[in-house]
């Protein structure tokens, strides 16, 4: 495996302003990467969802149904023909909620739920992947989206290495 360059300590770390970071994130997912994927699935899934674009959208209702019913964490008590813009906005925040209290590893899940539905729906999945790893990159973990799927694909130096 390639080796991943250790994150950059900031002005505010080095100088005990803040709380050091992990100069990898292996096995977890720390604020920022947290948001950025959660950004990434905004800006190229759920802006679908959003008022000016929902009529252009012919997949909007599959989509939320998907969501609901093959991976919403919470299920749903029932599931319509037809959602009013109120239930959208709802979905896309109870989606949020347990997505920002879950664990990485289910937050990865996440992810790789997304990029099967994106290549189900007419969404550009490329451009999410891209974003998707982007921000796996700038965080410095030691994952990236490979065919579809998140996958270990750098290994942190040592200790002896550091």
């Amino acid at each position: 495996m390639n080796q991943l360059q250790p994150r950059v300590r900031l002005f505010s770390e080095r100088h005990g302003l803040a709380p050091e970071k992990a100069p990898y994130q292996e096995d977890s997912l720390d604020d920022e990467l947290r948001h950025a994927l959660w950004n990434a699935a905004f800006k190229h899934i759920f802006f679908l969802f959003e008022p000016d674009v929902k009529e252009e959208y012919k997949h909007r209702t599959a989509i939320y149904r998907a969501i609901l019913l093959d991976f919403h964490w919470h299920g749903a008590h029932c599931v319509e023909d037809e959602y009013k813009d109120e239930e959208y906005d709802e979905l896309i925040g109870g989606v949020q909620e347990v997505y920002y209290d879950d664990e990485w590893n289910k937050v990865f899940d996440f992810i790789e739920f997304m990029i099967i539905l994106a290549s189900q729906y007419e969404i550009d999945v490329l451009a999410f992947i891209e974003s998707c790893n982007a921000a796996l990159e700038k965080e410095c973990s030691v994952y990236r989206v490979v065919d579809g799927k998140l996958i270990r694909a750098w290994e942190p130096p040592s200790p002896s290495q550091s």
